[in-house]
């Protein structure tokens, strides 16, 4: 049994609540008027990530790595979580008329950017752990 640490949990959910109200706040005051094609982007990124983390566990039940797989066991559920909530979201963002004065168009441009800083940052510890982890590989 591997054991989880939580310190990466509350530092991905940390940094993804201030990226979000930062980029809510940015919506709210019209600064960012191409929200559109950021979700787009936010979209394919999650769709492009979920694809690939089900392509890597399909690969690890044929191939089995010992590092990728304790790996998965910290970090899945914070990408798929990411992946999902990402691809929800901005698909309810798109099928809106996103106004900078409804606040339901704020709360979704958060709930976007908060899905998919939180699946960046996942990504982005698991790819540490991988690389700084030498002894699991053994």
């Amino acid at each position: 049994m591997y054991k989880q640490s939580t310190c990466g949990y509350g530092t991905a959910i940390l940094l993804s609540i201030i990226l979000g109200i930062g980029v809510a706040v940015l919506f709210s005051l019209g600064i960012l008027t191409g929200i559109v094609n950021g979700l787009w982007f936010a979209f394919g990124i999650s769709a492009g990530i979920l694809g690939l983390f089900v392509l890597l566990i399909s690969v690890l039940c044929i191939c089995p790595f010992a590092c990728f797989k304790k790996a998965l066991r910290i970090f899945g559920k914070n990408i798929i979580i990411g992946s999902v909530g990402t691809l929800v979201t901005s698909i309810a963002a798109l099928s809106i008329t996103l106004a900078t004065t409804a606040t339901a168009s704020i709360i979704i441009i958060f709930l976007v950017v908060f899905f998919l800083a939180f699946l960046l940052i996942s990504l982005i510890q698991m790819l540490f752990h991988l690389i700084c982890q030498n002894d699991c590989c053994h």
